[in-house]
């Protein structure tokens, strides 16, 4: 059975990489308020829902992506039940000014979550989490949308992914 991912980020995935996602998990495009949900056809053969309940498409998931507006504290309040001992993904840019402040903030809300961060820069993440499960399968997902991944442990090792 393949696990459930919840994509609740400003960050739009291109049809292709859905595509690709969506042959290893099945996908929930979540959308609540200002998030948006790119517009594109798809394709009958991908597994992905489009649904508008940020707390359902939580519950149901595995796995939590999160970015932009997906990180404020009342947002983060709508999932903190039901997020616990999922992965969260955090997608930041690099050069993202409050960057401690959110991953605190994150951490601080869920903090029976296993999160992972992901600095984006082009088509290449840098991965940090202290589970290394909940790395290498972040891992994957990023690995499936095009980026070249980087992973390291808690400590600053890196982890053999």
């Amino acid at each position: 059975m393949k696990q459930t991912l919840a994509w609740i980020s400003s960050i739009n995935l291109g049809e292709e990489a859905l595509g690709q996602l969506s042959g290893q998990f099945r996908i929930l495009l979540v959308k609540e308020g200002s998030l948006s949900i790119p517009g594109f056809h798809l394709a009958p053969h991908f597994d992905v829902e489009v649904i508008d309940c940020v707390k359902e498409g939580c519950w149901e998931a595995d796995m939590i992506v999160l970015a932009g507006e997906g990180t404020g504290a009342k947002f983060l309040d709508k999932i903190r039940e039901v997020a616990t001992q999922k992965i969260v993904l955090l997608l930041m840019a690099e050069n993202e000014q409050e960057k401690e402040r959110i991953i605190s903030q994150i951490r601080e809300a869920l903090p029976f979550s296993k999160v992972v961060t992901a600095d984006l820069q082009s088509y290449k993440a840098l991965l940090s989490g202290e589970n290394k499960s909940a790395v290498a399968t972040a891992t994957e997902v990023l690995r499936l949308v095009g980026y070249t991944v980087t992973a390291s442990g808690a400590g600053g090792g890196h982890i053999g992914i």
